[in-house]
């Protein structure tokens, strides 16, 4: 008999060691219960492999995405086949729950939702309908849960499901800005508010009705753009550019209504932002200055520069709506009581238009004394003529 007892410990001393090896190398099966089960202390237990998630049961895992609004329907998932929707670590118990100690469940797996994943789950299955959600930052989030290990099994409470992201629906509002620009400067914008729509719909710049005609010029959509709305009313601003190229005219004219000083002098076909074309020389018309400045004459009037001033550069903010720059020519009258109110450079130029206005007048209408001598002239001869004539019929007879 004491042999056999003796052999009986002998075994078990020797058998009882690889049992132990042999059941911690077994791999950990994932367990969910609704209450957690005490299980006897395991001395020494190893940190475990993250466990498969996705061989949990279809109950269990369960997620619901819950909208603030109450109208809006909940919906349910479960971690199978969302392996892209949470991470998983395991690391060593907290404390942080009295139900499982850190004597008897040294390890524990954080299993926390990436809720950018679930939102977008949610929305795909209900924008249409109920309209694009978001994060409630204003809910506390229930979106992790742990898991307890005992050294044989993965274990929970049934207070920790389902884990719950909470969502939202706002509504907002947005502005379109319509911008005109003419080589590339811009001339001006529309801007239309948008109200009552949801926040984080996707506007495209493509679904809104284009506006291409600005004070009755037509320009060209040139920039796509697309906007997701915000809460921020003020920040939510789409832009849409509108283009158009124009080539200038310029035109001198004598600004005069009852006579023509004049044939207006225009140019075509300019480019912006290019030298203005200069006033040219018209003969008998125009006087040349000493800077080489030529400005056009009219009796009886002194040149008093042109209306506007001449930009040196071709400038969309001096054409009409035409695109066409008028230059027109401003006189004033030379008269005995304004000669004294003009400044030299004036007056010098009043006396040459005079001077020059004067001759031309003369060589083209000679004066009334000038005709009377020319007459008695005429006459004398005449009369001398007349008197040959007579004597030398006389002597004839």
């Amino acid at each position: 008999m004491k042999r056999i007892k003796k052999l009986t410990i002998l075994t078990v001393i020797f058998i009882l060691p690889f049992l132990i090896f042999n059941l911690s190398l077994k791999e950990p099966k994932i367990i969910f219960s609704k209450e957690s089960k005490s299980v006897d202390y395991k001395a020494s237990i190893s940190k475990p492999s993250v466990p498969n998630i996705e061989s949990l049961t279809s109950d269990n895992g369960a997620v619901q995405i819950r909208c603030t609004d109450t109208s809006h329907t909940s919906k349910y998932s479960n971690l199978r086949g969302h392996s892209n929707g949470y991470s998983k670590e395991v690391v060593e118990n907290d404390g942080g729950n009295s139900k499982f100690s850190k004597e008897e469940y040294p390890w524990m797996l954080i299993l926390t939702l990436k809720d950018e994943y679930w939102i977008n789950a949610y929305n795909k299955s209900f924008q249409n309908s109920k309209g694009t959600h978001f994060l409630d930052t204003a809910s506390e989030q229930k979106n992790s849960m742990r898991f307890y290990y005992n050294g044989t099994s993965w274990m929970y409470t049934s207070d920790m499901v389902p884990m719950i992201v909470y969502v939202n629906h706002k509504i907002t509002s947005y502005n379109v800005v319509h911008e005109y620009y003419t080589n590339g400067k811009k001339d001006g914008e529309i801007i239309e508010n948008v109200s009552d729509i949801e926040v984080g719909r996707v506007i495209e710049a493509k679904d809104i009705t284009k506006n291409t005609t600005y004070n009755d010029k037509d320009y060209n959509y040139t920039l796509p753009e697309s906007l997701t709305l915000t809460e921020d009313a003020a920040s939510n601003v789409i832009t849409l550019r509108y283009d158009r190229e124009e080539k200038y005219k310029v035109i001198y004219t004598d600004g005069v209504s009852k006579e023509v000083l004049f044939s207006n002098q225009e140019y075509t076909d300019l480019e912006p932002e290019v030298d203005t074309p200069k006033f040219r020389e018209i003969i008998g018309k125009t006087k040349k200055l000493e800077d080489g400045t030529i400005i056009p004459q009219r009796y009886g009037y002194y040149f008093d520069g042109w209306s506007p001033s001449i930009n040196p550069i071709i400038s969309s903010e001096d054409a009409d709506a035409t695109g066409t720059i008028y230059y027109i020519a401003q006189w004033k009258k030379i008269s005995n009581h304004s000669d004294e109110e003009v400044n030299k450079e004036q007056e010098s130029s009043k006396d040459d238009i005079k001077e020059e206005n004067n001759n031309s007048s003369k060589e083209e209408n000679p004066s009334t004394s000038d005709n009377v001598i020319n007459l008695l002239i005429i006459s004398l001869l005449s009369l001398i003529i007349l008197a040959i004539a007579i004597i030398k019929k006389k002597k004839l007879i």
